[in-house]
């Protein structure tokens, strides 16, 4: 069985404005668009060493919208609207990657997207499990 991991920032905003910003800040990465480039080189020399390579080695990178990237929008439960961001991982992040990841996401809150309002995280696994069948 094979399993993959989104972990899920919620926020009260509408997250297309700023996912692909905020994501890159916190992991040190940016999907093939570049959008955010800015903010992964910020996190790059911010980041601890291990947590940089961390993220070098799990972060996972499903085809879409803008190319190859590591993150997406989804609606929130309890919003019922496009405010939160999902970053996919090969991995579970460990305590001090998913504590890196909640002080990377405050910092940027209140650094750069003030009127952003952090409603939680959550972490989702994916399970796939793979069937051969003769026909």
């Amino acid at each position: 069985m094979d399993e993959r991991y989104d972990l899920i920032i919620d926020t009260d905003s509408y997250s297309g404005n700023f996912e692909r910003y905020m994501a890159a800040y916190v992991t040190g990465h940016c999907d093939e668009s570049e959008v955010g480039e800015e903010y992964a080189i910020m996190a790059k020399e911010e980041l601890p060493q291990e947590i940089s390579e961390w993220f070098d080695i799990y972060l996972n990178r499903p085809y879409g919208e803008y190319g190859s990237t590591h993150v997406d929008i989804e609606i929130n439960p309890i919003t019922k609207k496009y405010t939160s961001i999902m970053i996919h991982l090969c991995e579970k992040p460990p305590d001090d990657v998913l504590e890196t990841i909640k002080e990377r996401v405050n910092k940027f809150i209140r650094e750069e997207q003030k009127t952003i309002i952090l409603l939680g995280y959550r972490l989702r696994t994916i399970r796939t499990t793979e069937v051969v069948e003769d026909i």
